[in-house]
């Protein structure tokens, strides 16, 4: 009895659980959402030039914020280590909205 006692404790614990789910459904949407408005506020201040410089004009601006991803280590961590996003997928760099 003392053996099955002991592989039950390997199981995560309810409290553990509920961590996890609020994390998952409540925490890491409403991070990314700030992320994602960081940075379009960014780009939103960058001049034209710069937008240019990059490849992008401000009409690429929503689709390339919709489209970043931040690395798992930043979303894991709650803090970015470059705070650079980018396209989901680099396929995607070629395929802009039409105008």
């Amino acid at each position: 009895m003392a053996t099955n006692v002991h592989a039950e404790s390997h199981l995560p614990s309810l409290g553990h659980r509920v961590a996890e789910l609020v994390r998952a459904w409540l925490v890491s949407p409403v991070v990314r959402w700030h992320r994602r408005n960081e940075l379009y506020r960014e780009m939103i201040d960058l001049d034209d030039r710069t937008l240019a410089d990059i490849g992008l004009t401000r009409y690429d601006i929503p689709y390339f914020v919709r489209h970043a991803e931040f690395d798992a280590e930043t979303q894991e961590s709650g803090r970015a280590n470059d705070d650079h996003p980018v396209l989901a997928d680099e396929d995607d760099a070629d395929h802009r909205l039409a105008a």
